[in-house]
């Protein structure tokens, strides 16, 4: 009989053919043992569901299911009614973890028995997982600094973040509205309700894909937007003030994706005066971009 806690692992699987042994075998090599993978394959069209179950041969905690295409937070609430661990941990399928990830957090989740999550930092990565840049987390006010979104607080939740499922059967969930923002509402949604502490190491590696889905600057406007006005329906900022100051940096993080990424000056133009509408003081945070 287990005296640990079980983690399980949910892995949303799309066009992942190329990635997804890699993803798989960094769960298996971790220094804690007693977790179960769910990969559960979003009507992928390529070849991921006959790697996974090769993979399934050689590894019984591996287990896999196949739904028709629905979206990644679709995929990933399906993933959490599947699973029968304590925690959840979650993981893209051409994403990995450091061997000692999971051990990290159950580490920390026994030393803060009041926590509902905990994340740590993270490594970026080219294709070929060369590590390209080193991203770090900060608990400080996890909240108010979420919703102020002037430096990743919680670096790439979606491979990051280990929950406690009762925040789950409590009524948290991913967003089916959202994509790539899916993420930052996760976040937003556990530190509204639940503590939350970093971990002071980087626990995965972020494969960043020149296709991949958060680089649309299209669904970051739709996500992003669908986010803040839901937290602002929730009343989730402490002041007025704040909000306007929250939403303003929304548009000028739109209105520079769509200047410098997407080489739309009328678009990005129009969101940094929307800014300046909203929030007259931003044109101190402009200011102060332009000096760097």
């Amino acid at each position: 009989m287990h005296t640990q806690p079980l983690v399980s692992v949910v892995i949303p699987v799309y066009g992942a053919e190329k990635y997804i042994e890699e993803t798989i075998r960094s769960v298996i090599a971790q220094t804690y043992t007693y977790w179960e993978i769910i990969a559960v394959c979003d009507g992928s069209p390529d070849n991921s569901e006959a790697v996974i179950k090769k993979l399934q041969e050689e590894e019984p905690r591996l287990h896999y299911f196949w739904k028709e295409n629905s979206g990644v937070s679709n995929t990933r609430n399906y993933g959490i009614k599947k699973a029968k661990g304590t925690f959840i941990a979650f993981l893209d399928a051409d994403d990995t973890w450091i061997e000692n990830k999971l051990e990290l957090q159950i580490k920390t989740f026994e030393e803060n028995p009041e926590l509902g999550w905990c994340f740590g930092d993270t490594w970026l990565a080219d294709e070929y997982m060369n590590h390209t840049e080193y991203r770090r987390g900060y608990d400080h006010d996890l909240l108010n600094d979420i919703l102020a979104w002037e430096t990743d607080i919680v670096p790439g939740p979606s491979s990051n973040i280990m929950v406690r499922k009762e925040c789950f059967e409590n009524g948290i969930a991913f967003d089916t509205d959202l994509s790539s923002g899916a993420d930052q509402d996760m976040t937003i949604q556990l530190a509204a309700k639940y503590k939350g502490k970093r971990i002071d190491a980087p626990l995965w590696v972020y494969r960043v894909l020149p296709n991949s889905m958060s680089s649309s600057v299209k669904v970051t406007e739709h996500d992003h937007i669908i986010v803040f006005n839901k937290a602002k329906k929730n009343k989730l900022f402490h002041s007025k003030a704040f909000e306007k100051a929250c939403f303003a940096n929304l548009y000028l993080i739109i209105g520079g994706s769509w200047w410098v990424i997407a080489n739309n000056k009328r678009k990005g133009l129009y969101y940094i005066l929307k800014a300046l509408f909203v929030y007259p003081k931003t044109f101190t945070t402009i200011m102060k971009k332009f000096k760097r």
